[in-house]
């Protein structure tokens, strides 16, 4: 797992991109059209983005944060973290590798492939500005948690209102 820093990333944007190997069959195709159909009543969500692995947005992600940190957990499953790559600014956080198929067999009939293979990137904008020296990312059970401590301007502090 390589951990980049950047100074300052201008793009707030959610950008993410999984590279299928090979393209869907028709009956693929056909498949995946029938189970996103008008019918579903959550269907909308998908053309908006907001679905998941639909929308292609991967990893999923949950973002924390409490007074000191910003934690993001991202899934991770099967992915090597050697082939994860991790690039932070003051206000975003970029999480990009590879996702490895297993070479096809030779004498195997194949009747399904739906597990993802291919390059992807996700970049996150923070709710708050984070000092990048101090991050740190750790992979364990199909889970990537990075903690990214708050630059000390952006944490909140209390204060006392004199007499």
């Amino acid at each position: 797992m390589k951990i980049n820093q950047s100074k300052k990333d201008t793009s707030k944007s959610i950008e993410s991109q999984v590279s299928p190997v090979a393209p869907l069959s028709l009956r693929e195709a056909m498949n995946r059209l029938f189970n996103e159909s008008i019918w579903d009543p959550f269907d909308h969500f998908s053309s908006l983005g907001l679905s998941g692995y639909e929308s292609g947005l991967f990893p999923r992600v949950d973002i924390t944060e409490d007074r000191k940190n910003i934690t993001v957990t991202a899934e991770i499953p099967g992915i090597n973290p050697d082939q994860i790559e991790i690039e932070v600014s003051e206000d975003s956080l970029a999480i990009s590798g590879q996702i490895d198929r297993e070479e096809a067999e030779e004498g195997k009939t194949y009747y399904r492939l739906e597990r993802e293979c291919g390059q992807f990137r996700r970049v996150l904008p923070l709710p708050s500005r984070v000092d990048s020296e101090k991050v740190k990312a750790r992979a364990q059970n199909g889970l990537l948690t990075i903690t990214l401590p708050k630059s000390v301007d952006s944490q909140r502090r209390r204060i006392k209102v004199e007499k």
